[in-house]
């Protein structure tokens, strides 16, 4: 996980803030790419993705996977051209107006 975010990690994924905003860290299957993450009772919070590009769909979906096994609700919160490519796959997000 340390050399995922030490190649991949972004600012967000750096930021002072990010341990207040998303403590833990969910792996994806294969450890091939890391969010951060703050869990709820009833949701999961991705903050920040931390790992290959080519990687990010089958992360995500490993994390709304989870999520689903939980009942809980999941939230990813990305960039436009990540929003864009989980809405490719047939996962929505907010628009602004």
């Amino acid at each position: 996980m340390q050399s995922l975010i030490a190649q991949f990690g972004r600012e967000l994924s750096v930021a002072v803030a990010r341990s207040s905003l998303a403590p833990h860290l969910f792996v994806s299957r294969g450890a091939h790419g890391v969010f951060f993450v703050n869990r709820r009772p009833n949701t999961v919070f991705a903050f920040a993705y931390a790992g290959p590009d080519e990687r990010f769909a089958g992360a995500a979906g490993d994390l709304f996977e989870y999520a689903a096994r939980g009942k809980l609700v999941a939230n990813i919160l990305e960039e436009e051209p990540k929003a864009k490519e989980l809405a490719g796959l047939g996962y929505t997000s907010p628009r602004s107006a």
